[in-house]
């Protein structure tokens, strides 16, 4: 069983690795050059206010519940950095999402006959925004529902020790969702389709989804990791996932 969550893990890496593959380095630029900006907004702005939403839960705390303070903040707070990262991650996706389609397009065409590739010009890709806008948004309709429900149930005192885990779980299970629908895209593959392909790999999804959320909130490192979860998804696909389409 653990292999599965490792071999997912491995996904991200081999993104890593191919950042500087020959043809993918130009659909690579744009949603680096958006990570440097969103995250520099974030390092002036959210670390306020996680500051702020860690107080406010340990407001919450009986005085005679005290003493849990100095195991609530690290849970709280480490809830807000998921929360606040997590929330990048979205925002950059969500404006880079038609570069981040390409990009896995041409991930896949890597390994493939160099007759089969193709090229789109700017035309062709402000062609995609209006899909792959609409393609986010159904992705955020899943998202936004159980993350309200999470984000309450993190400050109920009490309650928030299971909520916690639960919010490492459904980020790791979303990431996995929200980085391999690129690929899965590219085929014409629903969201819903795409989360019963990732149920019948459960495991080697939530290896993927969780090591992107560690690198999601590393400093610097972040700055490249939506690129290389979209290569390193595409690759999930090609070698886990596309196999599976027709057999559900």
């Amino acid at each position: 069983m653990a292999g599965g969550f490792v071999t997912g893990a491995g996904y991200l890496f081999k993104g890593f690795k191919m950042l500087s593959q020959p043809g993918l380095r130009r659909f690579i630029v744009v949603p680096l050059t958006l990570n440097v900006v969103l995250f520099s907004l974030l390092i002036w702005q959210g670390f306020g206010w996680i500051d702020q939403a860690v107080a406010y839960g340990l407001s919450w705390i009986p005085d005679w519940l005290s003493f849990l303070s100095w195991v609530m903040w690290p849970l709280l707070f480490l809830t807000m950095m998921i929360f606040v990262f997590y929330t990048f991650s979205i925002v950059a996706n969500l404006i880079a999402s038609p570069f981040n389609g390409l990009l896995s397009e041409k991930t896949e065409t890597q390994f493939l006959p160099p007759a089969t590739n193709s090229s789109l010009g700017i035309t062709g890709i402000l062609a995609l925004v209006p899909h792959s806008l609409s393609r986010e948004a159904s992705k955020l309709l899943y998202f936004l529902p159980r993350a309200l429900v999470l984000l309450v149930l993190t400050l109920i005192p009490g309650i928030n020790l299971f909520a916690i885990p639960a919010w490492y779980l459904f980020s790791a299970w979303f990431l996995a969702i929200q980085y391999c629908d690129y690929p899965t895209d590219n085929h014409n593959i629903s969201v819903p389709e795409l989360r019963a392909l990732l149920g019948k790999k459960r495991l080697c999804s939530f290896g993927f989804g969780s090591i992107t959320l560690l690198f999601t909130m590393i400093p610097i490192v972040n700055l490249v990791v939506i690129p290389a979860a979209v290569i390193g998804a595409t690759l999930f696909w090609m070698e886990e996932l596309k196999e599976l389409v027709g057999n559900e």
